[in-house]
């Protein structure tokens, strides 16, 4: 992120509607996606906490960090803050990590953190499920120290998307009767947008590494 005296962007408003209708969507599956989701996306999670350079006592941000697997994978380094619009996910995630990492109930397009309080955010598979990703972008910039960065996957188009096909082809085999907990949220006419989690906001905000 750029350093914070540069103000030419203006801060998005937040869609309520959206995280109102995510959190519900996610409370209602966040037991199965905990044992059925969650254990696929590890590799992810460690890659992107490896691209991401943690160093001891860094502040780490964790968007959308649902049943907390990713803010699991990154807490070694330093303190992680994990946040989600599902109280249930998280529910699960204090649960199951550590006490050492901080899980809040809040929307990434609306943070209830300080400028600069963060040296690196990572967000694993949420951005493009985000219709105001790019309000969540310089809502991260405002919460990211100076030179701080974001590591973020996403998922690929629905033409080309390997990692999802092969989450999905057990569970339609195995649990044909499952519903699956993306499907309503990844289908919904204002999230079925799969570049929305790559576009970044207008310079100054980030640069790509």
């Amino acid at each position: 992120a750029d350093d914070h005296s540069s103000r030419s962007i203006n801060r998005v408003t937040w869609d309520v509607e959206a995280a109102d209708k995510f959190g519900a969507a996610y409370d209602r599956r966040a037991p199965d996606y905990a044992t059925a989701i969650e254990p696929t996306f590890r590799p992810a999670y460690r890659r992107t906490v490896d691209l991401a350079g943690i160093a001891a006592r860094m502040q780490i941000l964790d968007l959308a960090t649902g049943t907390g697997g990713g803010a699991r994978e990154a807490v070694a380094g330093g303190h992680v803050t994990g946040i989600d619009v599902s109280g249930r996910m998280l529910e699960i995630a204090r649960q199951t990590s550590s006490t050492d990492i901080t899980f809040v109930l809040a929307d990434a397009g609306k943070m209830p953190f300080e400028i600069g309080s963060f040296d690196i955010a990572t967000c694993g598979f949420g951005l493009s499920h985000m219709p105001h990703a790019e309000a969540v972008l310089v809502e991260v910039r405002r919460v990211l120290k100076p030179g701080g960065r974001l590591v973020a996957s996403c998922w690929g188009n629905q033409r080309f998307n390997p990692s999802r096909d092969a989450l999905q082809a057990p569970l339609a085999r195995y649990l044909p009767a499952w519903p699956d907990p993306l499907s309503p949220i990844l289908h919904a006419a204002p999230c079925a947008d799969p570049e929305a989690g790559v576009r970044v906001p207008p310079a100054p905000a980030f640069t790509r590494g």
